[in-house]
């Protein structure tokens, strides 16, 4: 797995640890769902926009381009987690 997160910040280290994935990217979790029948499926693919940048970066090209892979996947529902 690709590293998803510094170690050096961006998380709250007295909340939870780097350790359990599921406390900031609920991948197991949304498996569990899916295989409970909860929800249909998990996209095959997860998708992330680096935090520094400014807001209308995000705005004007992460946004769309997310939007833009989320429905050549046909992604019903997106669940956003800050990283």
């Amino acid at each position: 797995m690709d590293k998803l997160c510094s170690r050096t910040y961006a998380f709250d280290r007295h909340a939870t640890t780097l350790e359990d994935v599921n406390a900031f990217f609920p991948l197991t979790r949304l498996h569990e769902l899916a295989a409970e029948g909860r929800i249909a499926s998990v996209a095959a693919h997860a998708h992330g926009v680096y935090n520094s940048y400014s807001q209308r970066h995000t705005s004007d090209i992460d946004g769309p381009e997310l939007l833009r892979r989320c429905r050549d996947e046909e992604v019903d529902v997106a669940l956003l987690t800050p990283v």
